[in-house]
């Protein structure tokens, strides 16, 4: 669900122009179709810090370079003057234009403060920010494929630093087309009653949040609860740490045996980054036949070097590639391929008996930000065996791990599902609560900076017993391009890399190694505040 975002992601960008190359010969066109609106475009980004930049994408593929543009209160359209590209992009009119804002896809432009208005918040929650002048901090500004990005972050009482951070919602979801719910343990329990949850925009994004709700798991004293993949859940009792864990020869056990923020990751291959390592771990079989693996994991930063590397290969053609993921269902259907390529953490037991590894199953959650908490049940038999052994197999330098234990479960249990009854900024005026109460038309859009207080209301019960808090977030982000990306404009390279071409990915591996150890330094000095 995170991240980062990175949540977080740069593979299902990237894959919109591999599907783009391979797909768009369907279409008649002559050689130099593009030619005109190439350098209208060229020209629009060529000063963004003064000029007027708002670009327009339609649904049916057309697309706007405005001049001007004006949004009247109330309308259902903006209107000005410009120029008009159909979807082989050869200039169709030019002057007065008109479009209804239904049949608008994606919006790139410079012009936050208009955006930024409450009335307009449907054209906000379209627009792609870009070239805008940020006061990036120095070590940034040496390395703006480390800059600091996050989707919504959320933080439960007591927790304001992005550190602390709670939840890190839909971290895969980069445009409309793409909005998906999360759901992350808050790892918080309390009783019933007035429960108040922190939302922040950290990042120099938009996020648009479309529903927000607690699952709260209802637990007797000294216990807990955990959620698996399939959004079940399940009461623990008790969670062993593992009797050895190992890599190779490199003992581990003391790194995951707690939650104490000491994780264990390694570093990328120089060369493949998709070379995978195992962490083997053995367990005292637990005292009932029902157990789970709990992993609490999150990812590093090779997923965010990656996605701005993608970002900055785009250049000023983002946009163009965002707006085809918002029109088209063929375009749409390959995104998940992309991430095949570094994978998830994989889980297996060895079976004594047959003397072979038998899986337990995936765990993937993007960000690099909020820890996730999650669990796999085991089959009865691993747990019956003289020792539970593990193998955890996953993509060198693409996760950290904070804590492998094996939990005594019982059978599914069903959460109680709680939504916001207010929402407050950080100034204690009210927000639209209606806004995040269901998966609708209806979202909260919300800028760097802003901080908003959503209060819930937990329903009694029986004395003694407290709520396990889950979280689920549902909606899209839109990632501001900062300038610095567009004058490494590069789509051969990025159809290469995402071609599977060995030459092109060792070359990326060679760049990530470059800056892979000083990846965390820069992401964290650089995140967004007020006076930026």
């Amino acid at each position: 669900m995170r991240t980062i975002r990175f949540c977080t992601t740069l593979l299902t960008l990237g894959l919109l122009i591999q599907v783009s190359l391979l797909s768009s010969c369907k279409y008649a066109v002559t050689p130099d179709f593009r030619k005109t609106y190439a350098d209208a475009n060229a020209a629009v980004h060529s000063d963004t810090a003064t000029g007027i930049l708002f670009k327009v994408h339609l649904r049916n593929g057309d697309v706007c370079l405005m001049d001007d543009w004006q949004l009247t209160p109330g309308s259902d359209t903006i209107s000005g003057t410009g120029r008009r590209y159909n979807f082989n992009r050869t200039l169709v009119s030019e002057g007065q234009q008109i479009l209804p804002i239904p049949e608008i896809a994606i919006i790139e432009t410079n012009q936050l403060d208009q955006i930024q208005s409450l009335d307009n918040r449907r054209l906000a929650a379209l627009s792609v920010l870009t070239g805008l002048n940020l006061i990036l901090d120095v070590i940034c500004l040496s390395n703006p494929k480390a800059c600091f990005g996050s989707c919504p972050t959320f933080y439960v009482p007591g927790y304001t630093d992005v550190h602390s951070a709670s939840a890190e919602g839909f971290s895969r979801s980069i445009a409309p087309a793409l909005e998906a719910a999360d759901l992350d343990a808050l790892q918080y329990q309390t009783g019933p009653g007035a429960f108040t949850l922190t939302l922040k925009n950290e990042a120099v994004e938009t996020h648009i949040i479309n529903q927000v709700a607690l699952h709260a798991v209802p637990v007797e004293p000294g216990r807990t609860a955990f959620h698996a993949p399939d959004g079940q859940f399940y009461h623990s009792r008790a969670v062993q740490a593992p009797k050895q864990a190992t890599v190779g020869d490199l003992d581990i056990t003391g790194l995951l045996a707690r939650q104490d923020e000491v994780e264990y990751f390694s570093r990328t291959d120089s060369l493949d980054l998709t070379t995978r390592e195992e962490l083997l771990l053995t367990f005292t079989p637990p005292p009932s036949s029902r157990a789970g693996v709990v992993v609490e994991f999150r990812q590093t930063l090779l997923t965010t070097f990656l996605l701005y590397s993608s970002l900055s290969d785009l250049g000023d053609e983002a946009t163009d590639y965002l707006a085809r993921a918002e029109t088209d269902r063929r375009f749409r259907a390959r995104f998940g391929q992309a991430f095949d390529r570094l994978g998830g953490i994989a889980i297996d037991w060895w079976d004594a008996d047959r003397g072979t590894w038998q899986p337990v199953g995936q765990l993937e959650e993007t960000g690099p930000i909020a820890r996730n908490r999650m669990l796999l049940p085991l089959p009865p038999q691993a747990s019956r065996q003289e020792e539970v052994t593990l193998r955890i197999t996953a993509t060198k330098g693409h996760w950290r791990f904070d804590q492998v234990a094996l939990a005594d479960i019982g059978q599914p249990v069903a959460p109680i599902v709680i939504s916001p009854l207010e929402i407050t900024t950080e100034q204690g005026s009210l927000a639209r609560t209606a806004d995040l109460l269901h998966d609708d038309q209806q979202a909260l859009v919300t800028f760097p900076g802003d901080v908003y207080q959503i209060q819930f209301d937990l329903p009694d019960l029986p004395a003694g017993q407290q709520y396990e808090l889950f979280l689920l977030s549902k909606g899209y982000y839109l990632e501001w391009i900062r300038k610095e990306w567009l004058a490494d404009k590069n789509l051969p390279r990025l159809k290469r890399l995402l071609l599977r071409d060995n030459q092109t990915w060792q070359e990326l591996a060679r760049e990530y190694k470059a800056v892979e150890e000083d990846m965390e330094q820069v992401f964290w000095n650089s995140k967004y505040t007020r006076t930026q």
